[in-house]
């Protein structure tokens, strides 16, 4: 049994950081459990193949309370909290 931990929508389309246990990846194709899969095929990216540094500035509330949730267990990562603000942003006005 392997647990996967990060944002997930619930019912009502709402994200939320969760830990969701995982038996198999089930896509049609396979069904293999998740800890029998050959990743050695697989090319991991670099951090530098997969991230761009960008500098910005956060309204200071705004900034508070994410510290708040990383506080509280809620938010692992201020990274992954501003790339999924973004990918969703992007998904709805695109």
């Amino acid at each position: 049994m392997k647990y996967l931990k990060g944002w997930f929508r619930n019912g009502n389309g709402k994200a939320t950081w969760n830990t969701k246990k995982i038996n198999s990846i089930n896509n049609g194709s396979s069904s293999k459990p998740l800890n029998s899969i050959d990743n050695s095929t697989i090319k991991k990216q670099t951090f530098d193949e997969k991230y761009q540094r960008v500098t910005t500035y956060i309204d200071r509330k705004l900034y508070t309370k994410i510290q708040s949730l990383k506080k509280q267990g809620k938010l692992e990562k201020m990274t992954d909290f501003i790339n999924l603000a973004i990918k969703e942003y992007l998904e709805k006005s695109l």
